[in-house]
């Protein structure tokens, strides 16, 4: 989950949840977890039963929430809901509404946005749906739950998105919306017409009805049918909020919100484990700032999200996964840790450096090899030097003398005691003079040391970043994207290290 410390500040799944206590709470998320030999939980998101398993006990968990869902149905992801939701909270900030009533457009089966905004922040919500068994499965998931005085769904056709949907004499404070992504089962079954060959599937478990997945003309359409009836509505919502699936949708949205004169329009980004969406939100309300929330938000995260980037023409060696190949073999000379992820669109890679192994790191090898050299000269000088004191000792036991100087007739009369012979005292060894028993200090295990080490390493991580490489088919180029997320060498670091990087790749 290489971006989630680029989630929402107030979002409680920055951190991953304990998989081996819900294993232990819960038994029916116990029967997807695997434990290995090392203690450690595997779990497979490929799995639709599993992903559920997992959505259904931290609701029940964190919200206590008792969700059902229809088999084959759209699997809510938490992480990603709870970004949306709390952006919608950062922008009733405001104006602080004291009771908020919202929208969401297209509820679907589990009916999850309205029972946390109920359950979480105490919002009222009204929920349309087009599909006749979603919309009878969110009712029985509002009653579950006790929230009929918080949530009312609405069964409604599919030529009517707001315009007609909302009840008289009502001002709502905001609308919201998860639209399908697809305009197509074609372009469902590919993913996206733009996917290169090279592309491994996305990692998550697919799910999800065409109702929910596909709509005429994509994303970029429904979305044109939401500002079109806002431009109608006007400040009966007071402020219109969609989710994206694609960046390049945001682009032509904004222009048509601009065309018909919205007083304010802002964007923002959801990032999640492997997953980036985006946020696109307008309003017709004179004097209402919304582009007041990312302001503020970019002097304590958005920044964040501004990679550092550099281009890589595709030609017949570079390929994506080419460049992968040579990315890990770059980043393990520099001692680099890195986890790879399959992000279904990109690949993206969550580096870990505890020092700084790239800044004149050509002169570091240097450095090495003259060291080496030395040595190797050094070795071989010991050598000459040991090999010329044994000759000379040889020669001296030739001539009757010792290495002492004396002949062998003075040695054996002083072993005699006919002559008197004063000796130096006896120099005490090295080794005993400096044991820890002799200096009173505790001698220090060796894997001790490496144990203290590796704790202070984990202390004081240099860079943690992640690394993602995007192919792009329509402008012919691999996009190498590296995100600061922190360390003690602060963006400074990223911004070398990808120097470094793209040095070695040219």
């Amino acid at each position: 989950m290489a971006m989630n410390k680029l989630m929402h500040p107030r979002n409680p799944y920055k951190k991953r949840p304990d998989f081996k206590q819900l294993a232990i709470d819960f038994p029916e998320f116990r029967k997807y977890a695997k434990q290995d030999l090392s203690g450690k939980i595997n779990f497979n998101f490929k799995d639709h039963g599993a992903v559920w398993a997992l959505t259904k006990c931290l609701l029940q968990r964190d919200f206590d929430l008792n969700v059902e869902i229809v088999p084959g149905h759209l699997v809510p992801t938490l992480p990603l809901r709870l970004n949306y939701l709390l952006w919608i909270e950062d922008l009733l900030e405001l104006y602080r509404p004291k009771n908020v009533i919202g929208i969401d457009i297209g509820t679907g089966s589990n009916c999850i946005y309205p029972l946390l905004a109920a359950k979480k922040f105490n919002w009222t919500m009204l929920c349309t749906e087009i599909d006749i068994e979603s919309t009878k499965c969110a009712m029985r998931n509002v009653e579950n739950n006790y929230l009929s005085d918080k949530i009312s769904v609405k069964a409604v056709t599919e030529d009517i998105i707001l315009d007609g949907a909302l009840e008289e004499d009502t001002f709502y404070d905001f609308c919201m919306c998860n639209p399908p992504f697809f305009a197509d089962s074609e372009e469902l079954s590919m993913e996206s017409k733009s996917r290169s060959p090279s592309r491994k599937p996305p990692n998550n478990a697919p799910s999800g009805v065409p109702s929910e997945l596909i709509t005429p003309g994509g994303e970029s359409v429904f979305i044109a049918r939401i500002i079109a009836d806002s431009c109608v509505l006007q400040e009966r919502v007071r402020i219109y909020t969609v989710m994206v699936g694609k960046k390049s949708t945001l682009k032509p949205l904004k222009e048509m919100l601009r065309e018909n004169e919205a007083c304010s329009i802002a964007t923002t980004m959801f990032c999640q484990g492997r997953t980036t969406r985006w946020g696109l939100a307008w309003t017709f309300i004179p004097g209402l700032d919304l582009n007041q929330v990312e302001n503020s938000q970019k002097k304590n995260k958005q920044h964040s999200y501004v990679p550092f980037q550099y281009k890589i023409q595709k030609v017949d060696e570079n390929t994506l996964k080419s460049v992968q190949e040579k990315l890990i073999s770059i980043l393990n000379d520099l001692q680099i840790e890195t986890d790879l992820e399959d992000c279904g669109n990109s690949l993206m890679m969550t580096l870990k450096a505890f020092e700084n192994t790239w800044i004149n790191s050509r002169r570091k090898r240097r450095m090495e090899k003259k060291k080496e050299a030395e040595m190797s000269n050094s070795d071989k000088t010991s050598q000459e030097s040991e090999g010329k004191k044994s000759i000379d000792d040889t020669s001296c036991k030739s001539e009757g003398t010792n290495v002492t100087g004396k002949t062998e007739e003075d040695t054996s009369k002083s072993s005699n005691g006919n002559e008197q012979q004063a000796h130096l005292p006896e120099k005490p060894k090295l080794e005993n003079a400096c044991t820890p028993e002799m200096s009173g200090q505790k001698r220090t295990n060796p894997d001790e040391l490496d144990e203290k080490h590796s704790k202070r390493q984990k202390l004081e991580e240099y860079l943690v970043a992640s690394l993602m490489l995007k192919d792009s088919d329509e402008l012919d180029v691999i996009t190498l994207e590296l995100y600061f997320i922190e360390g003690t060498g602060g963006k400074e670091a990223a911004n070398q290290l990808l120097t470094y990087v793209k040095n070695r790749l040219k």
